[in-house]
Formats: C-alpha cells, structure tokens, sequence
C-alpha cells in the first residue's frame, strides 16, 4: 500500500475521481498523520454520498463553517458593544456645546445616546446640524450611529469611582 498522500492523490485521478484527488491534496495540508487522511477523506466522501453529491458537501461544509463563525464571535462582539455601550459619554472628546446638551437630556451613557434619532437631539435646546454631525463623528469612530435599537440593554449601575455595569 503507497504510504504517501501524493501516492493516493495520484491513484484517485488515474481512477478518474479527480475531485477526491483534489480533496486528499487539501487535506495534506492540514492533516500531518497520513492514515488520518485518509480516514477523513472516508468520512468526507460518505458525507458527500449522503448529502447528494460534492456542490450538496461544499455548501453544507460553507453554512456549518458560518454558524461556527457566528457562534464562536457572537459572544465576543456581544461583549465588544456592552462595552462601548456602558461607557459613559463624558469619555468621549467633544465640544462643551455637545457635553451641555447631553447632559440636559440627562444622557449618561452611550448606550442611551445611539437609541436616540437625529430628530429627538435636534429638538434639544441649542443642539443643531453641527453638533449633530460632531456626534455622529464621535459615533462613527467607534462603529456606531444613531437610532440603533438595543433590546434588552440597560444603563450600567453608577459607580463613583468608573463606568459601572458588568
């Protein structure tokens, strides 16, 4: 029995199943041991024949891919938000104009600013186009805007000596 992948590859496009060639190549790269190579490329091609063909494996092995992706970042893009949310908005470098706006709204945090529309700051007292587009500046370089719809956010709890909430 050939004990080398390029062997096997070689083999499977002399039989004509050039895409099973193609497969044990790729997985040459990612699997040193070559009998576990060859049992991946088993269990792969058994799966081909039970989803219905290698377009039918290609596009389960693309969605399983995604909701690995998905599920392996929500959690950390979660906690990225909850961040930039709970910060406190007099973190934030902006005109005194924007600062006494705010806080005559009573707008402490972030997460409060950007469920607000463009419409609700522009009827605050003193606050206009320019302000409005300082703060979406402001917003924009942390990759958030206005009108954003947070459900289940909430205002972390003060805490006199930082940002406060968990």
């Amino acid at each position: 029995m050939l004990q080398t992948a390029n062997g096997v590859a070689d083999i499977l496009e002399l039989l004509h199943h050039k895409e099973e060639a193609r497969l044990f190549r790729a997985l040459e790269k990612y699997i040193p041991d070559f009998e576990k190579q060859v049992e991946a490329l088993g269990q792969l091609i058994a799966l081909r024949d039970a989803l219905g063909g290698w377009n039918k494996l290609e596009e389960f092995m693309e969605a399983h891919a995604r909701e690995h992706f998905v599920a392996t970042l929500a959690p950390a893009l979660e906690r990225i938000l909850k961040e930039k949310l709970d910060r406190r908005v007099d973190e934030l470098k902006m005109s005194p104009r924007l600062f006494t706006c705010l806080r005559q709204d009573d707008i402490r945090y972030i997460g409060q600013l950007v469920q607000k529309s463009e419409a609700d700051l522009l009827k605050l007292r003193n606050f206009g186009r320019r302000t409005l587009d300082q703060l979406k500046g402001l917003l924009g370089n942390l990759d958030l805007s206005l009108h954003m719809k947070l459900p289940g956010w909430t205002p972390p709890s003060d805490n006199p000596g930082g940002m406060g909430g968990t």
